[in-house]
């Protein structure tokens, strides 16, 4: 022991005959690299990191808390010049043509009460948003009541069709009150979800625009107009002039946000949710012929001292929120070992929770038959219920909930199997290694063997099917590699050191994959799967 140090592979030979040597020199050479030679968890390994927020890069960030309240900045005309030089350019002619072609779920929500309904000007909102197009899936209608009751609106409502009428108690206000209840309604991530209100006709290329600009910025959240506090507060869109975003940027961690002052604020409360996941929000600086029809809304300059109150309260939930550096988001992809039951599942997904960079999103990849590809029926109450891990590792408890508490007797790998390819669940971690912290897990299937070729691009093309922003980090790894509770941010620091000169498919980790066709080690980032092309220059 004197003579080896921990780490060597060497044997050492006694001078009776006898051989000795460490136990991990029988370990494959790189295969679990420094994941065996971890000591005890230290009690404060991840204190140094605000929960939720991560920052690319090093150095000082600030914060502009002098403001004032103020329009926000847009990319109308960035994406104006996109449009126009594309207009004239083939190959982007032919990738409008395929997004035009793609068939979306496309669905619109907004939020009233029994009063506003004896108006006609409802009537006339309806009515503007089904002449948008792209076509309405449905239009959702939350109609607050001073109780939640069956039926709550007229009649003449509910009968129009493509309208779903959804009741709603008279405390939840605000579009962020309203995208928790749609959470179990739309479980599909790919959808996407129009915000509105009830105050406004809406012009009929509204969303056409939305939607073309979501492609253009992809991976972003887009609002028409909107307003932001100094340098980094913002933007937040006015979503009573339309804002549209994925189903999937939206979980029930956005209750946290609708608490004390921001209760009333949804608008806020929403944008700070898609910061804090590494979500932007893009504004295109034009309301595209949408008109008040009540006068009688209070407009966003009037309400400063709410909103910054609302805006102290958020901050001093998350200290990095709206600083001078955007959150880096990073989702990563775990294959599950073979053989792995119920415990070893949540044993996985506790070793990801714990990475010292949390990641934004887990996805557990449901393939070659193993557990998570199973067959099971989903339910709506489940679509968005909670896993509650505790404890220490191998002794806490892993607990499913409903959102008002309750706990469901359902197997682990069941309830996983049955939110397959749907919306991401919210994972509350609470451990002996520092403060509790989420994360949003989801399933995805992968058949990484097509026709017994196996390879590593199904796995690549459905994370490039989920994630769009081109900035995403996408880590995928083999279970056992999560036993380096430093391997996400370690590989994040590998793809980052070529900055700012960084190639797009520049990548670290093992080109080897598992004889399963699992992908062991790599990162990227999501602009690998982009072609480079500029406007108007072939």
């Amino acid at each position: 022991q004197r003579a080896r140090p921990p780490k060597s592979r060497d044997l050492c030979h006694g001078q009776m005959g006898s051989t000795s040597f460490w136990r991990h020199a029988a370990y494959d050479v790189g295969r679990v690299q420094g994941g065996i030679f971890l000591p005890a968890f230290s009690t404060s390994f991840h204190l140094s990191r605000a929960e939720g927020t991560h920052l690319p890069g090093h150095g000082a960030v600030w914060r502009d808390d002098h403001g004032p309240w103020q329009k926000s900045s847009s990319v109308g005309l960035e994406f104006t010049r996109y449009v126009t030089l594309g207009a004239g350019d083939l190959a982007v002619r032919n990738l409008m043509q395929e997004f035009a072609a793609l068939k979306r779920r496309v669905v619109a929500a907004l939020q009233t009460d029994l009063r506003q309904l004896t108006h006609a000007g409802v009537g006339m909102v309806i009515q503007s948003l089904l002449r948008q197009r792209p076509n309405f899936e449905c239009v959702y209608v939350f109609v607050r009541a001073r109780r939640r009751m069956r039926h709550c609106a007229p009649s003449w409502l509910g009968s129009r069709r493509g309208v779903v009428v959804v009741c709603q108690s008279a405390s939840s206000q605000g579009p962020a009150h309203l995208l928790m209840d749609l959470l179990s309604l739309e479980t599909s991530p790919g959808t996407f979800v129009f915000l509105c209100d009830d105050s406004h006709r809406y012009g009929s290329s509204l969303l056409k625009h939305l939607v073309s600009a979501a492609d253009i910025f992809a991976g972003s959240a887009i609002g028409a107009v909107g307003y932001a506090f100094g340098s980094h507060g913002g933007p937040i869109p006015i979503v009573g002039l339309g804002f549209l975003l994925y189903r999937s940027f939206v979980d029930t961690s956005l209750q946290k946000m609708l608490s004390g002052p921001c209760r009333t604020e949804g608008e806020m409360a929403l944008v700070a949710h898609l910061v804090n996941k590494g979500v932007r929000v893009r504004i295109l600086g034009d309301a595209f012929g949408t008109r008040r029809l009540r006068r009688n809304v209070e407009p966003w300059h009037t309400r400063g001292d709410t909103l910054s109150t609302c805006r102290g309260h958020l901050l001093g939930l998350h200290p990095l929120l709206w600083v001078s550096k955007f959150p880096e988001r990073c989702v990563l992809y775990v294959s599950v070992l073979e053989g792995t039951d119920d415990f070893l599942l949540g044993l996985t997904i506790r070793y990801a929770g714990l990475q010292t960079r949390k990641p934004d999103e887990v996805v557990l990849i449901a393939m070659n038959d193993n557990l998570l590809q199973k067959s099971v029926r989903g339910s709506r109450s489940l679509a968005i219920a909670e896993l509650d891990i505790a404890g220490s590792i191998g002794k806490g408890t892993t607990v499913i909930r409903t959102q008002r508490g309750a706990e469901v007797e359902v197997p682990l790998s069941s309830w996983l199997a049955g939110i397959r390819d749907r919306t991401g669940v919210l994972v509350r971690l609470r451990s002996d290694y520092g403060p509790s912290r989420s994360f949003v897990l989801s399933v995805a299937s992968v058949e990484p063997c097509p026709g017994g070729q196996c390879s590593v691009m199904p796995s690549l093309l459905k994370a490039f099917e989920r994630e769009l922003d081109p900035d995403t980090s996408l880590f995928f790894a083999s279970a056992e590699r999560l036993v380096n509770e430093r391997v996400v941010a370690e590989n994040l620091d590998c793809i980052s050191a070529c900055r700012p000169k960084c190639s797009s498919n520049s990548w670290c980790g093992q080109s080897a994959t598992r004889s399963d066709g699992a992908i062991y080690d790599l990162t990227l980032r999501r602009v690998a799967g982009y072609r480079d092309h500029t406007p108007g220059q072939g």
